[in-house]
This record gives C-alpha cells, structure tokens and sequence, in this order.
C-alpha cells in the first residue's frame, strides 16, 4: 500500500575525496590504492577503537537552516557498522552492507553549522574503507497523496480508509 509519496529538490553538493591531504587519520588508518573509488583510492583499516580513524575537516554546512544530508561512499567486503562523530559529537552508528567490488552508498541527516565542521568515523571492529562523501543541502519537499483525485489507478488499484496513513 502507498501512503504518500515526497519528492525533495537538493542544492547545494560538496564532495570530500578521504584520500585528500587536509583530512585526519590517525592509528592503522591510511590511504589505499583502488581503482574502482573516485580518485583511484580510499581510506581503509578505520578502527579497531577511536584512536584509528578518518575525520574530515572544514566541512561545509547547509546555509539558512536548510537540512543538511551525508552521503557516504564506501566497500567492505562484508557488513560492518561505524560511529558517526559530528563536530566532536557522536550522533549516531551507521550500518554498512557487504559491496564487493564495486563501491556503495548510504544516506542520512546531520546537522551542520555553517562553516568549519568536522566529520569522524570509527569503529569498535572495523569499518568499511571510506571512498568519499558528499553532503547535499535540502531545499524543499513536496508531498504527494496516493489518495487525490489528481491521481489514476488501474486493475485493481484502489482508495480505502486506514487511520495511520496521512490522508
């Protein structure tokens, strides 16, 4: 069943290579030739613990309170998790499926001023080597109910009541 569908328009797109100079990588964490990254490398061996680790510095915010996303771009050869550290604050641990060879990526909200944030990831184990990231500035998000009589259904489609959807 379809409830609603959101479509957001993003602006603004900042990229950061982890192989780039102006980042930090402290303990076993350390650049790594792959041609199947952008750049044709990674950061990997980020953890066992704090103390090896990638943080990206000088990051740019969103302006004008808009929300702020990070896209990360990793391998692994199998699923592992990472901490997320946001201006010296952990927000939350990120789960990462098993790639292969062939990079992937995963998405999720941060909060960022507007200039000169930092962004760390760690590990308990292992996290997954780091190709890049980006982060994508919303602008704005348009609601479309599956319900409105602007809409078309076909075969067996149809509208019922359900008390937990939007409409």
């Amino acid at each position: 069943d379809i409830d609603y569908i959101e479509v957001t328009k993003s602006t603004g797109l900042s990229v950061y290579e982890a192989e780039d100079t102006a980042n930090v990588l402290t303990g076993n964490a350390g650049v790594i030739g792959d041609s199947y990254c952008s750049g044709s490398n990674k950061v990997g061996n980020i953890g066992p613990g704090s103390s090896s680790s990638i943080e990206f510095t000088n990051v740019l915010g969103a302006l004008n309170g808009k929300t702020s996303y990070l896209i990360v771009h990793y391998k692994s050869t199998e699923s592992r998790t990472a901490y997320l550290v946001v201006n010296d604050k952990q927000v939350k641990t990120l789960s990462f499926s098993a790639t292969g060879n062939e990079p992937a990526s995963i998405i999720t909200e941060i909060a960022l001023h507007s200039l000169n944030n930092t962004i760390i990831f760690y590990s308990d184990n292992m996290a997954p080597d780091i190709d890049k990231i980006e982060i994508r500035f919303i602008e704005s998000d348009t609601l479309y109910e599956a319900e409105s009589v602007d809409n078309s259904w076909s075969g067996n489609a149809s509208v019922g009541f359900d008390p937990d959807c939007s409409g």
